[in-house]
C-alpha cells in the first residue's frame, strides 16, 4: 500500500474522530489568543506586543502539553499500532511477490528466448528495439547487435517493402494485427515468409508494438502442394466422387459431371445409385458396397448412365472408404472411374482385324508370328512349314520359339533384337535359319511391338521372308564391288560418274578428298557449282566433243573451288557410259589433283630464276669487285697523298684549290668504287644499329633530293614514316644510297609529274611471303618507296637489277649502277625486295630489313689530333701494295710513331721473327702468297699476345671475324684516312 492509498484510507475511515481533534485544537488556541488580548487591555490598557508575543508562547507551552494526549487520542481513534502492523507484513509480502516476479520473469524469458516463435519490439518507426534468437535468425541475422536500431522494412522483400510499411502504420493506428503474412530475405537473397501478430503497448509513456512472428515456410508448401492437389482432382480427366454413407453424394469433379452428365451445382441432390444402370444395381449390392463395408477396396468395370443423354459410359471403377486417421472412423466413400469406353470400342475393333488378319496371314508368302510380353509363342502363320519345315503344331509346342531353327552364328543377337522389339520397331533384321531337313536359308525380319489398350506390353509380332537368292546375288556384287573398290581406294586419284547433266551419281572416297565436300553435299551436285565460269566452260567444251565422237578425252588444266573455296588444280580423263542398247547414259573418269605438281613446278621455275639471276649478279659482282680492288689501291694512293699535300701547302696557296678538287674527284671516285664493291657484296663496312627514319630524314634534306626535285620539279613527295619504327642492324652509307638510288628511279618513271611515297612500318610474316625475292617468315621493317609514273614492262621487270641496265637519262643518275645496288646493298643486309608494278600506274619497291632488338648506336664524333697523336711506338705496316704501304708510312710517321713495313705476310712474319714492334697494320687482302690472317696466326705462334688493327678494301668477312677472334684489334676499311688511321692505332695501342 503506497503513501496515496494510506492517506485515503485513514480519512474514508476515520472521518468522525479527525473532525473532533481539529475542532478542539483550533478553540484551544483560539481561546488563548483571546485570554491573552483580553489580559492586555485589562493590564495595560491596549493591546501590547510584547505581552502578546508572551501569550502566545504560553499557548505553545499549553499545545506542547496538550500534545501527547492528542496524539493518545488519535492513536486510540485511528487504531494506528494495528495499521502499522499491516503496513510492515504489506511490505514483507510485496518482497516475496517482487521476487516471484523475477522468478516469473526470468522463467518467461528463457521461454521466449528458446522458443521457435519469433518475438520482436519495434517502435512507431518500425525500429527494432528488442528480439529474441529466433526473430534474429528470420531476419536472416546472425545477432540481435545487427539488428537493433533498425527498420524491420530493411529485411523485407523488394516486391512487399510498401506493403510491410503500411503494416507498421496500421499496427499503430488500429492498436493490433493479426495473421499478417510477410516475405523476408536475407544478405544472400533466400527468403523466408513469416506471419506476424502484433499489439501495441505502452512503455514508458511511448507506443510499441510486439510482435509475434512464425515461419510458414513449411505451411506455404503444404498450402501450394494442396492446392496442385485440387488442381489435379479438380482438371482430372476420369470421374472422382466423394460420397456419404447413404450413396449421397458429397463432391464430383468436372469430368465426372461431364461424365454422368450432372451440373455442378445440383451433385448434392443425387445419390451415387442415380447413375448406375438397372442391370448393374445387383452388382453393386451385392459385390462392391459388401467389400466396402469390411474395409476393403473394389475396383473392376463397371458402366454409368449419363442423366442428360440416357447414353451408357464404360468406366473402370476404384472405389474405397476415407477414414479419419486418428478414430479411423469411416468418413465417406471415394470413387475414381476412367472412362473406357473408346477402349472397349478398340477391343471389339480389334478383335474384328484379328480375324481378318489371321484369315490374311494364313495365305501369305510371309511367315508370321506374335510372341506374348511372357516370350511365349501366341500364334504363328501355315506358311512356318513352307519356309521352315515346321508345322504350326511343331512351332506352338517349341520352347524358347524361334530360337532353336536360327542359325548358332545368329541366335543370341537376333533373339535379343527381336525381344527389344516389344518397346520399339526392329527392322530389316537379317540372318540365317536351319531347316527342319537341315538346309541353311537366310530370311529377313521385321519385328513390331504389340499394346493392350492400357499401354501395357502385348509382345511383338514378326513377318518374315526367305530372302536367300537374293542374298546369293548382292554376295556376288559385293564381291565384285569390293574388288574395284579396293583398287579406287587404294590409289589416290578419285573415280567419279556423272549423269548426261553433269551431277555426280558415284564418287570413290578420293574424290570427297580432293573436292573437300562431305559425301552428302557432292553426290548429286552439278559440275556448275564447284568450276568458275572458265573452267566450267572448259568442262562442257570436253563434254560435248565426248558425246559427239563417243571417244574418251582429257580435261586439263581446270580449276575446282572447294567448300572451304580454296582452289585445286586438277586434270581429268573422261569417257562415256553407255546401256546395253548403245545409248549414252552417263560420264565417267578419273581425277588426279595436280595442284602440289603445279606448285613445285612453279616453285623450282622460279628458284632457277632466282638462281640464275643471282649467278649472273655474283659474276658481274666478282668482276665489279676485282675492278674495284684495283680502282681502290690506286685511289687510296691519290686520296692519302692529296691529304698530305694539303696539310703541308699555305692555304692561300694556287695549288690548294687544285689539291682540293683532287679530293673532290677523289671522293667522287671513292663513290664509284663503293658502288662496285656493293655490287660485289663486299663493300658493306661494320654494321651498326640504326633506324632507317633518321637516314630518311637525312634524304630529305640532301644535295641529291634538291638535285633530283630541280628536275622533276612536277613531282611531289609524300612521306608516311611510322613513329613507332623499330631499329636495324647496317651501314648508314649504303641504306642511304639504296633510298636515293630507289628515289631517283621514282623520279625518271614520272616526266610528266606525280607523287613520290616513301613508306616505313614494321610487319611480322608468319609465313614466307613469295614474288620477285622469297621472304622468309620473321619480323621485319619495311621501306617501300611507290611512284605513280610509267610502270614497268614485264620484259624489263625481270632485269632491272642488272648493273647498267636502265631506261633513265645519263648523268643523272649517280653512279650509274641503279638498281643493281640496292640488290647488292639488300643481300648485305640480309634482307630481302620485292617489286610490284603495272604499265601506266606506276611501281612500288618494297624492301624488307630484319629487326634488331639492340639500342641505337652513339654519333661519331670528330677527334681532336692529340688524342690519336703516337708516343714514339714501332708500327710495323704490312700491305702488298707499296704506295699504299708508303701512304700508311708517311701518315703513322707524321703522328710521331716509328715506322717500318713490309710488302707480304711472309716478310713480316720474317721481321716479328727478328724485331719487336709494337703494332701491325695488317691489310687482310695479299696476293699472292699468305693473307693477313694466316700471317696473323703465324706471328702469334712467335710472338703471343701481338697487338695488331686489320685493314682492307672490302667490308667485314669471316676470316675478318676469324682475326679478332684470335686477338686482332679494330677493323679499317681503305682508303686510309689520317684520322681514323691515327685512332684505330692510338686506341689498340692504349688496350
Amino acid at each position: 500500500m503506497n503513501l496515496q492509498s494510506l492517506i485515503v484510507h485513514l480519512i474514508s475511515s476515520r472521518k468522525r474522530q479527525l473532525y473532533l481533534i481539529g475542532i478542539i485544537t483550533v478553540l484551544s488556541q483560539l481561546i488563548t489568543v483571546v485570554m491573552n488580548i483580553a489580559n492586555s487591555l485589562i493590564w495595560w490598557g491596549r493591546i501590547d506586543p510584547d505581552l502578546l508575543l508572551i501569550g502566545c508562547i504560553d499557548s505553545f507551552i499549553a499545545t506542547s502539553i496538550l500534545a501527547p494526549l492528542f496524539i493518545y487520542l488519535i492513536k486510540k481513534s485511528f487504531n494506528l499500532d494495528e495499521m502499522n502492523h499491516q503496513l510492515q507484513k504489506e511490505a514483507n509480502d510485496r518482497g516475496l511477490l517482487e521476487e516471484a516476479l523475477k522468478k516469473s520473469e526470468d522463467k518467461y524469458r528463457t521461454l521466449i528466448e528458446t522458443t521457435d516463435t519469433g518475438f520482436v519490439i519495434i517502435d512507431q518507426d518500425g525500429r527494432v528495439q528488442d528480439a529474441n534468437p529466433e526473430y534474429v535468425r528470420l531476419s536472416g541475422h546472425a545477432a540481435l547487435s545487427e539488428i537493433m536500431g533498425r527498420s524491420v522494412i530493411e529485411w523485407t522483400a523488394d516486391y512487399e517493402k510498401e506493403k510491410n510499411a503500411a503494416a507498421v502504420k496500421a499496427c499503430f493506428d488500429k492498436g493490433y494485427i493479426r495473421n499478417f503474412e510477410i516475405d523476408y530475405v536475407d544478405a544472400k537473397g533466400a527468403v523466408t515468409p513469416i506471419e506476424l501478430n502484433a499489439t501495441c503497448l505502452e512503455v514508458g509513456g511511448k507506443t510499441h508494438t510486439l510482435t509475434i512472428c512464425r515461419d510458414i515456410s513449411e505451411r506455404r508448401k503444404i498450402e501450394n502442394e494442396l492446392q496442385n492437389l485440387a488442381s489435379i482432382v479438380r482438371h482430372s480427366s476420369d470421374l472422382i466422387n466423394l460420397a456419404a454413407g447413404d450413396g449421397k453424394m458429397i463432391f464430383l469433379n468436372e469430368a465426372g459431371c461431364e461424365m454422368v452428365g450432372i451440373e455442378q451445382e445440383m451433385v448434392n441432390e443425387h445419390n451415387i445409385m442415380d447413375i448406375v444402370p438397372d442391370h448393374l444395381i445387383g452388382l453393386v449390392k451385392t459385390e462392391l458396397l459388401p467389400a466396402l463395408r469390411r474395409g476393403a477396396a473394389w475396383e473392376g468395370e463397371l458402366q454409368y448412365k449419363n442423366l442428360k443423354t440416357g447414353s451408357i459410359v464404360d468406366v473402370y471403377a476404384t472405389t474405397f472408404i476415407i477414414t479419419n486417421p486418428v478414430s479411423k472412423a469411416a468418413l465417406c466413400y471415394a470413387n475414381v472411374s476412367r472412362n473406357i469406353t473408346d477402349r472397349k470400342r478398340a477391343d471389339m475393333q480389334l478383335k474384328e482385324a484379328e480375324h481378318k488378319f489371321r484369315t490374311i496371314a494364313d495365305l501369305t508368302y510371309d511367315w508370321e508370328n506374335w510372341v506374348g510380353a511372357d516370350g511365349k509363342l501366341i500364334w504363328v502363320s501355315p506358311s512356318v512349314l513352307r519356309v521352315t519345315g515346321y508345322s504350326v503344331s511343331e512351332c506352338m509346342s517349341m520352347p524358347d520359339f524361334p530360337f532353336p531353327m536360327i542359325h548358332p552364328d545368329y541366335g543370341v543377337r537376333t533373339l535379343e533384337k527381336m525381344r527389344s522389339a516389344d518397346k520399339q520397331p526392329q527392322n530389316d533384321l537379317e540372318f540365317r535359319i536351319i531347316r527342319k531337313d537341315g538346309a541353311v536359308r537366310w530370311v529377313a525380319a521385321s519385328t513390331n511391338p504389340v499394346f493392350t489398350e492400357e499401354g501395357q506390353s502385348a509382345g511383338h509380332r514378326t513377318s518374315i521372308r526367305d530372302v536367300t537368292d537374293r542374298k546369293l546375288s548382292e554376295d556376288a556384287v559385293r564381291r565384285s564391288e569390293e574388288k574395284y573398290r579396293t583398287i579406287l581406294e587404294s590409289i589416290d586419284e578419285g573415280y567419279f560418274e556423272q549423269n548426261l547433266a553433269g551431277d555426280f551419281i558415284f564418287l570413290s572416297d578420293s574424290m570427297y578428298k580432293i573436292y573437300g565436300y562431305p559425301r552428302q553435299e557432292l553426290m548429286g551436285m552439278n559440275y556448275k557449282l564447284y568450276t568458275d565460269k572458265e573452267s566450267g566452260k572448259k568442262c562442257l567444251q570436253v563434254y560435248r566433243k565426248i558425246l559427239e565422237t563417243g571417244k574418251p578425252d582429257k580435261v586439263v588444266d581446270f580449276d575446282i573451288i572447294r567448300k572451304d573455296a580454296t582452289r585445286r588444280h586438277i586434270e581429268s580423263s573422261v569417257s562415256l557410259q553407255k546401256d546395253s542398247a548403245g545409248n549414252p547414259i552417263a560420264f565417267r573418269g578419273v581425277v588426279r589433283d595436280v595442284t602440289d605438281r603445279r606448285k613445285a613446278d612453279k616453285e623450282k621455275r622460279d628458284l632457277e630464276e632466282r638462281l640464275q639471276r643471282a649467278e649472273k649478279m655474283e659474276a658481274l659482282g666478282t668482276l665489279a669487285g676485282g675492278v674495284a680492288h684495283d680502282l681502290n689501291n690506286v685511289l687510296g694512293v691519290i686520296v692519302g697523298y692529296a691529304e698530305l699535300l694539303l696539310a703541308e701547302v699555305n692555304p692561300v696557296s694556287p695549288v690548294t684549290p687544285r689539291l682540293t678538287k683532287i679530293m673532290s674527284g677523289s671522293e667522287k671516285a671513292a663513290a664509284i668504287v663503293q658502288d662496285l664493291l656493293t655490287l660485289a657484296r663486299r663493300g658493306v663496312p661494320g654494321r651498326k644499329v640504326l633506324n632507317l627514319n633518321r637516314i630518311i630524314y637525312d634524304y630529305q634534306h640532301s644535295p641529291e633530293l634538291e638535285k633530283q626535285s630541280s628536275y622533276h620539279s612536277g613531282v611531289r613527295i609524300k612521306l608516311d614514316l611510322d613513329a613507332g619504327l623499330l631499329n636495324i642492324s647496317g651501314s648508314a652509307v649504303h641504306l642511304g644510297k639504296v633510298i636515293a638510288n630507289l628515289a631517283a628511279n621514282a623520279f625518271e618513271a614520272m616526266p610528266l609529274g606525280g607523287t613520290l611515297t616513301i613508306k616505313t612500318a614494321n610487319q611480322y610474316l608468319d609465313k614466307p611471303l613469295y614474288g620477285y625475292d622469297a621472304v622468309r617468315e620473321g619480323d621485319y621493317v619495311v621501306l617501300s618507296v611507290t611512284d605513280t609514273g610509267e610502270g614497268i614492262a614485264p620484259a624489263d621487270l625481270q632485269r632491272i637489277f642488272e648493273p647498267f641496265y636502265t631506261k633513265k637519262v645519263m648523268g643523272r643518275s649517280g653512279t650509274g649502277l641503279g638498281l643493281a645496288v640496292v640488290w647488292g646493298t639488300m643481300k648485305d643486309h640480309q634482307g630481302y625486295i620485292n617489286v610490284r608494278s603495272e604499265e601506266g600506274k606506276g611501281s612500288t619497291f618494297t624492301l624488307y630489313f630484319p629487326v634488331t632488338r639492340e639500342a641505337l648506336s652513339a654519333e661519331d664524333v670528330s677527334a681532336s689530333l692529340a688524342e690519336y697523336m703516337g708516343k714514339g711506338e714501332t708500327i710495323l705496316v704490312v700491305d702488298d701494295v707499296k704506295e699504299q704501304r708508303d701512304l700508311a708510312s708517311e701518315m703513322l710517321g707524321k703522328l710521331n710513331y716509328r715506322v717500318s713495313s713490309v710488302g707480304s705476310g711472309e716478310e713480316a712474319v720474317a721481321y716479328i721473327n727478328k724485331h719487336q714492334t709494337d703494332l701491325m697494320v695488317l691489310d687482310m687482302i695479299m696476293e699472292p702468297g699468305m693473307d693477313g690472317l694466316d700471317t696473323y696466326k703465324k706471328v702469334l705462334e712467335i710472338r703471343p699476345g701481338q697487338k695488331a688493327i686489320i685493314v682492307s678494301g672490302f667490308s667485314e668477312t669471316e676470316r675478318v671475324n676469324e682475326a679478332h677472334a684470335l686477338g686482332a684489334g679494330a677493323y679499317l676499311r681503305k682508303p686510309y684516312i689520317t684520322e681514323k688511321l691515327g685512332l684505330a692505332v692510338r686506341k689498340e695501342l692504349d688496350k
